[in-house]
């Protein structure tokens, strides 16, 4: 039996989008310390479809606390936006692709920042090392937890398949071979987001399926990064039958040896209390090694969760791109500490990585714990259509 579906998305306007983007504009731009907004990508699908901005701030003029956040209380914004923006400094935005996974960037409001574009050998294996971490933090996550509930929120179900699309082109963009049936999956997700106004309560059933296909396309997806990295980047382990384990408290990660040789119903995650325990290939692990190298809250968080068993072993080049790139998280997660900024974490919110801050700082409201994907995505209209469900249960 299907969970009961809840949040579904209703039509809105390209014009809404546009209105709603212009008062974040006007409100944020007079906040002293923003120097620039830009946004991620595009409206393909109006109703469906959020608004992904990266807000650029001199840290010196801070806190900032909610004032260049995306006010979550409005229903509008909370609909349309989603989630809140990207926060960087101009060193930052700099390296945005370098740091994020952002496309169509343009910039909406305030001064133009020089932004360093990879080269072609950066490019690929920035491409494997955001394919890796949409695997971990992301995606294996997503499925296994939305898959797990009793009920299930349509629109952010929708976002998340289509991420899944993103996710294969990345893979694609990077050498790596589309298979037939992802292919299909791809055009599935895309048709039914096309259609979705259009369509009756069949609607419902197809996201569904689309849901459960999408688990089984990201493991497979899981077997051809692993495979393509042991071969790309010379990855090696000391002892090929060890593990390596993430204890993160609310979503347990084992990276398993000869995981690709199994069958996928051997990989299945089970959910209980809450928790998520996951399964992946023993070659996503270096990830979380080289990270946990570093210097920075994010580093020392990693260490402090990290098992390497495996003992991994890289080639000089990847690993010398993972280590600037940790380098630029670690500054990341440090901006928003240094300038209480309610921003996102994206990935590596999912380490379970949380801001630390005073008792007297959160009460002058200049900062508050960092929002989960599953805090984000129950915002206060879902909140009321659940609660609306429920009663009439």
């Amino acid at each position: 039996m299907n969970p009961m579906p809840f949040n579904e998305p209703r039509p809105i306007p390209l014009s809404a989008y546009e209105r709603a983007l212009d008062r974040f504009v006007h409100r944020v731009s007079q906040v002293p310390g923003v120097l620039a907004i830009y946004q991620s990508g595009s409206i393909s699908c109006p109703g469906i479809s959020d608004i992904d901005l990266i807000v650029v701030v001199d840290p010196n003029q801070g806190p900032f606390g909610a004032k260049t956040s995306v006010q979550m209380e409005d229903e509008g914004e909370a609909v349309l936006f989603f989630h809140q923006p990207i926060h960087v400094d101009t060193a930052l935005m700099s390296q945005i692709y370098h740091l994020f996974y952002v496309s169509d960037l343009q910039r909406v409001w305030g001064e133009a920042i020089d932004i360093v574009e990879p080269t072609h050998d950066e490019e690929q294996v920035l491409n494997a090392i955001k394919l890796v971490e949409v695997l971990i933090f992301d995606i294996s996550r997503t499925f296994a937890s939305l898959l797990a509930t009793p009920v299930y929120d349509m629109r952010f179900s929708l976002l998340r398949i289509n991420a899944l699309c993103h996710t294969l082109r990345l893979w694609s963009d990077g050498g790596g071979q589309l298979r037939k049936e992802w292919q299909e999956y791809v055009d599935a997700v895309v048709e039914l987001r096309r259609a979705w106004f259009e369509l009756g309560v069949e609607r419902h059933g197809q996201l569904w399926n689309l849901m459960k296909r999408g688990d089984k396309v990201s493991l497979e997806l899981a077997v051809q990064v692993a495979q393509c990295i042991r071969e790309a980047w010379h990855l090696t382990t000391a002892d090929d039958s060890a593990y390596a384990l993430y204890s993160d408290r609310f979503y347990p990660t084992l990276f398993a040896p000869c995981w690709f040789h199994q069958d996928e119903a051997q990989v299945v995650r089970s959910g209980r209390w809450g928790r998520v325990f996951t399964s992946l290939p023993l070659e996503l692990g270096i990830l979380l090694k080289s990270y946990g190298e570093g210097n920075g809250p994010i580093s020392r968080h990693v260490r402090h969760h990290f098992w390497d068993c495996a003992s991994y072993n890289l080639a000089p080049y990847p690993a010398d791109v993972m280590t600037r790139r940790a380098k630029l998280i670690n500054d990341h997660t440090e901006l928003i500490m240094a300038a209480h900024l309610q921003g996102t974490l994206f990935f590596w919110n999912g380490l379970g990585y949380r801001y630390r801050f005073s008792w007297i700082e959160k009460a002058k409201g200049y900062a508050r714990a960092p929002l989960t994907w599953l805090e984000e995505s129950i915002n206060r209209h879902c909140l009321r259509q659940l609660a609306s469900f429920l009663g009439d249960v």
